[in-house]
């Protein structure tokens, strides 16, 4: 069985904190500031999210390529098999507390919503209302379910991928995905014109934003089978030092940088494939340098410890680090302790159960499941 990456869990408890306390910071009436200010280099969800569709880009297609040297095939019915086992509890008991917090007056949520979030078709929602000339239903109960245009986009991607991925294994067909990279800015900039009404979700549909997850897919194919071209990434730890401090601070602040209407409509479409270039190239640094600073601040318990359990702390902290929770839960930093707290206990719970079901049927072979 491959070897966990403990770094890579501390990644994505770095990303999940991310995302918690650029949530959080709605809470407060006035942000980030006063003694809190240094916070303010750190919230940044969408990055936090970009990380996490890199990562799953990465370890997945890590795991099916292994597989498919093992086997010489993937077998698609257990990959969708644990992906069931892996997202689908604890994401539908959220979905299930929320419809019942909903059914007693407590927290209203357009019904569309949680369909749209149940069938992972949120990602469409502003297509959806405007091909079918509905009411628009982005109300507070919305903001309840707006984080699921995350999973809408991961499981459309991977309805696709593995079909893709055995063709270009066998084909050896692999430049397809760098090309693939390109091509998605070129639709993400045609949509942006073209329909101005979906504009808030740009990077979030499938055909618009998947070109994110593409850039870890790649890295783990490079990574197999070209392994000289992904060495040729690895840069000085002062080199990869400043390329992070650029872009946590630098990059999510372009459109203040540079005001210009002209580069907002660009950057519109490019900020994304800009983005998550340069997270890749530090996630190959953090891979191929382990004994760098940055490994092994990200092998520390704490952050790993949060990377364990962060699905479980994206999917509930949306209950706590929205203003539109007036409860004490909901307020700053008590909010941050129970979205932790209570996705612990869904790990725990819920979410670890069947993760110990899907490690011991789907483990064998060359490398553990995702």
């Amino acid at each position: 069985m491959k070897k966990r990456l403990v770094e890579l869990d501390g990644l994505r408890g770095l990303a999940v904190m991310m995302v918690v306390f650029g949530h959080a910071g709605g809470t407060l009436s006035h942000g980030y500031t006063g003694w809190l200010s240094p916070l303010q280099l750190l919230p940044d969800g969408e990055m936090g999210v970009r990380i996490f569709f890199i990562l799953s880009g990465f370890l997945i297609t890590s795991i099916l390529v292994a597989e498919y040297d093992w086997t010489k095939t993937i077998c698609l019915l257990d990959f969708y098999k644990r992906r069931v086992l892996r997202i689908f509890p604890a994401f539908y008991t959220y979905l299930i507390v929320v419809t019942v917090l909903s059914v007693l007056g407590i927290l209203p949520v357009a019904p569309q919503s949680l369909f749209l979030a149940a069938t992972f078709l949120l990602n469409y929602m502003d297509y959806i209302v405007l091909s079918f000339h509905l009411k628009s239903f982005d109300d507070i109960g919305y903001a309840v379910v707006g984080h699921f245009w995350t999973l809408s986009l991961e499981e459309q991607f991977y309805w696709v991928w593995p079909f893709a991925l055995i063709f270009f294994l066998r084909k050896k067909a692999f430049f397809f995905v760098p090309i693939l990279i390109c091509v998605i800015p070129v639709i993400r900039f045609a949509t942006y014109f073209l329909s101005p009404g979906t504009r808030g979700q740009l990077g979030m549909m499938f055909h618009t934003g998947s070109d994110v997850i593409l850039f870890g897919c790649l890295l783990a194919i490079c990574a197999i089978r070209r392994p000289v071209w992904v060495n040729r990434l690895i840069l000085p730890s002062w080199a990869i030092t400043g390329l992070m401090l650029f872009t946590l601070i630098m990059v999510p602040r372009m459109e203040q940088i540079f005001p210009s209407p002209y580069f907002h409509k660009l950057w519109a479409a490019t900020n994304y494939s800009v983005e998550s270039l340069l997270l890749t190239v530090i996630i190959a640094n953090i891979l191929l340098q382990p004994q760098a600073w940055y490994t092994r601040l990200l092998k520390t318990r704490v952050l790993v410890f949060l990377g364990t359990i962060s699905y479980s702390i994206y999917l509930w902290q949306q209950l706590f680090c929205f203003s539109f929770n007036t409860t004490v839960t909901g307020q700053f930093p008590l909010n941050i302790v129970c979205a932790i707290g209570v996705g612990y206990l869904s790990y725990r719970f819920i979410e670890r159960p069947f993760l110990l079901v899907k490690s011991k049927r789907y483990s064998h072979g060359p490398g553990s499941p995702g």
